[in-house]
Formats: C-alpha cells, structure tokens, sequence
C-alpha cells in the first residue's frame, strides 16, 4: 500500500501505529464500497463493470499502453496467471485464500483486518466481496476454487511457500531493525531466490507479493521504499536514513543475531511496561497494543512528553509512579531507527 500524508502535526496519539492501521482499514474500507457488486466470472458482469474492476486491479498499475476491456478477456488473464500467482501471496492472503478454498468458495471476513488482504485478492484476481452481509463476505470464482484445491496439495505449493515465508521474515525483520528497505532489494532478492523454478521471471507477480505484505512509498529519487507499518512521517526519515547507510536488507545470518540482540534488550522493557499496565487500559484497546505503539515511537525517537500523552489517552486512571519509570526506562533504551532529535522541531 503506497503511503501519502498531507496532514502534517496531528496529535501524538494519531501518529501510532494502532492509528495509522485503523486509517488504512478505513480507507480500504472506503475504496471496496466504490466497486461494482459483481465479479469478472459473473455471466452478468457488463463490460463497463469490467472496466472498472480492472481499474482497481494490479493490471491496471501494470499495463504499459491504455486499451477497452472485457470480462472475457480479463478472465483470461487471471486464469493464466493463477497456476503461479497462488504460490506468490502475502502471508495473509494466503490465509485468506485458503480459508475460502477449504469452505467451497465464499467465506465471512472474521475481522476487519482481514479486509487488507481482501482488497489484494481482488485486485489480483477478481474476488468479490459482499458488503450487504454482516460480517463481509468474500467469494472467489469457482474456476479458481477449483484449480486452487489441487495447487495448494501439491509439493511444489509447499517448497514456494516456504520460500516466500523465509523471504517475507527477512524483510520483517530488516524493517524493524531499521525502519525503511528498498523495494529493489526486495525484488532482487525474489528473483534469485525462484530464478531455477517454473516462477523464474515473474516479475510482475514478484512485485505484487511485495505490495500486498507491506507499506511503501518514494525517495526523492522516485525509487520505492518500504517502510514499517509504524512510521508515521517517512519523508523525514527518508532523509535522516540517506544520510547514514544504504537502505538495503542486511545479510539473512547478520540479521538473524542482529533480531535476537534486540528481542533480548527490548523484552524486559515490553513486559515491565506491559505489567505496569496491564489492569489500567481503556476497554477501547489493549495493553499489548499500547505497549506496542510505544516501543515504535521511541524507535522514532519521539520525546518523552509524547510517550506519556500516548499513554495518558490510552489510561482510565492516573499514571503511577512505576508506569511512569518503565516509561522512561523504555524511551531511553529502545535502539533508533534515525539519528537522534528527529521529531524534536515541531
């Protein structure tokens, strides 16, 4: 999901990424309502409702020349890419896909974060959604259903996923180690790894698996980055990073000790934050949420005055004297994505 801000000083509370999650469900939510309540397999589905799916789909993004479409002919496409394209999904559209597959088709949205993945399906491959039902419900085409229940048993689905797993923990993980990766990173490192496969060159699908797993934006150079999902102002810390390293992954072994040195310091600071917490939070939320949206502050080095606003929103009572300690303890030992008094100037 490519990230673009226009408001510039909101209230710390807002620059969470609890906030930051629950805008991005709210305009999904806000740009599925807009689409035609038919789906490209449907026999009913007008070559004006097609136009308009295919403007909503990774097609669109994709193609280098304007032209009409049809349902048939956008059926066509995604019925050649699926043999591929349903080894090459997000951790969380392969869930949801496979959810649907196993009940026949059509499965209820159990969540409203189950709505982010929902979009990607069907701007990949038509999906439908139905927003009249209450929960949401998802539906795939029965061509697809039933391709897809002999694809996901075969070996070959197994060796890809895992592989796409390996990938997307490396990238996880470099994001929150640093805050910021480049896409070009990413995709080379796809492309490698599925360069001996039947999937070897499937650049566009590639691309597609990245854009569905994580937020993105651009340098100043036009390039793609990605960027953790609680970065609050990435054009800030575009500039802060360029200024230090290369925004590259980190080598997988490096990573993995650098990853385990930072669970074992940042640890003792969630769970004494958490324990101080924990019978205190609003029923609106969750202390795990909270401590959460804390450490990725600090990681942004937000000052001390935000953190306790943050907290203070998210409390029924007054803070005491521990959680003000472990709140300090937190915000003086977290690692920095940036250099230091990055939001000092506001």
């Amino acid at each position: 999901m490519l990230i673009q801000r226009t408001d510039k000083f909101p209230g710390w509370d807002e620059r969470t990424m609890s906030a930051l999650n629950s805008e991005r469900l709210e305009a999904c939510e806000k740009k599925l309502a807009g689409l035609p309540s038919v789906c490209i397999f449907d026999s009913d589905c007008s070559d004006d409702a097609a136009e308009k799916l295919y403007a909503f789909s990774y097609y669109f993004a994709e193609d280098q020349k304007p032209e009409l479409h049809t349902a048939i002919s956008l059926r066509s496409r995604v019925l050649q890419n699926f043999p591929s394209e349903i080894h090459l999904l997000s951790q969380e559209e392969h869930d949801l896909l496979i959810k649907m597959i196993l009940v026949g088709g059509s499965f209820l949205l159990a969540s409203q974060e189950d709505l982010i993945p929902a979009e990607s399906l069907i701007r990949r491959m038509f999906c439908k959604l139905d927003m009249t039902s209450s929960p949401f419900r998802l539906s795939m085409p029965h061509q697809l259903c039933t391709a897809g229940l002999l694809l996901i048993a075969a070996d070959s689905h197994k060796e890809y996923r895992s592989v796409c797993e390996n990938i997307l923990d490396t990238v996880d993980n470099s994001l929150y180690l640093y805050g910021i990766v480049q896409m070009d990173t990413v995709l080379k490192h796809i492309s490698k790894a599925f360069e001996k496969t039947v999937l070897s060159g499937r650049n566009n699908l590639f691309r597609r698996i990245i854009y569905a797993s994580y937020r993105s934006t651009f340098d100043r150079n036009g390039k793609m980055l990605l960027i953790h999902p609680g970065l609050f102002d990435p054009g800030r810390a575009i500039i802060q990073r360029e200024k230090m390293i290369s925004l590259t992954m980190a080598d997988p072994d490096e990573l993995s000790a650098a990853y385990r040195d930072l669970e074992d310091l940042e640890e003792p600071l969630y769970s004494r934050m958490l324990n101080a917490i924990q019978d205190s939070v609003r029923p609106d939320t969750s202390p795990e949420d909270t401590v959460e949206d804390l450490i990725i502050l600090s990681k942004q080095d937000v000052p001390i005055s935000g953190l306790r606003e943050v907290l203070s929103a998210r409390l029924y009572c007054h803070m005491t004297d521990e959680m003000i300690s472990a709140l300090r303890d937190l915000h003086d030992r977290i690692p920095r994505w940036f250099p230091l008094n990055m939001f000092r100037v506001q």
